[in-house]
């Protein structure tokens, strides 16, 4: 049964996500770990505290994959997922389940 969902990061907390943490009574469950910004927006690029807000996103991101049991990533997160994959990495040895099926995460080459 789930106990609680929680949204990481969405494009209301200021990045292009869908980052969800969910908590069942026996699993941890880190859907779509990623985040991104709009390269450009009515001819500007990313403000300051755009990027700032994506670096809070990111570390939020960590933080919640190393509690996880398991972690779900989406071809749509996938490009911001390996961007950020040695960092994402670290905090994780754990199953990853993408498209393609499910991936025990070991080393730096998950892709």
């Amino acid at each position: 049964m789930i106990r609680k969902i929680t949204p990481i990061a969405f494009d209301s907390f200021g990045v292009r996500s869908m980052a969800t943490f969910v908590e069942t009574d026996d699993l941890r469950i880190l859907i779509d770990p990623a985040a991104s910004l709009a390269p450009i927006r009515y001819g500007f690029g990313p403000h300051l505290l755009e990027r700032q807000r994506l670096d809070e996103a990111w570390e939020a991101i960590r933080q919640y994959a190393e509690t996880a049991d398991e972690l779900e990533v989406k071809v749509a997160t996938a490009a911001e997922f390996c961007g950020r994959k040695n960092e994402m990495l670290e905090a994780l040895r754990k199953k990853l389940y993408t498209k393609y099926g499910e991936a025990e995460v070991k080393g730096k080459n998950v892709y």
